[in-house]
């Protein structure tokens, strides 16, 4: 794996596994995407692992323990968000949304709506 200009390594005390929960583990996250999931790690071995693995200066680390690291949230059921309606405000209430959201966990929702008759 090579280091991107946007490189950033975060260290949790656990991570949110599809079928389990690990920890403390380590997310490489380079152009905004997840690249790799190191497990069992502290900010030593981090660091090791990182010079080693991804040798571009370019590489920032984040300890956030004793946080967690969990995947976005689905919100499945929204009218809306800080005054944005999604049955009756404009396209760029749900822009506005899709912007807001993911300050709060959600990265992804379905808009609900409802009769008003």
């Amino acid at each position: 794996m090579t280091a991107s200009a946007e490189t950033r390594i975060l260290i949790a005390s656990e991570l949110y596994l599809p079928d389990r929960m690990a920890g403390p583990a380590a997310v490489v996250v380079a152009d905004g995407a997840i690249q790799a999931v190191w497990r069992d790690v502290d900010a030593s071995t981090v660091q090791q692992r990182g010079e080693r693995e991804l040798p571009s200066p370019h590489v920032t680390v984040t300890d956030l323990r004793p946080w967690r690291i969990a995947p976005g949230f689905i919100d499945l059921h929204t009218h809306g968000l800080k005054g944005h309606d999604v049955t009756s405000g404009p396209q760029s209430d749900i822009t506005a949304m899709a912007c807001d959201l993911p300050r709060t966990g959600v990265t992804a929702f379905y808009a609900s709506i409802a009769s008003t008759g």
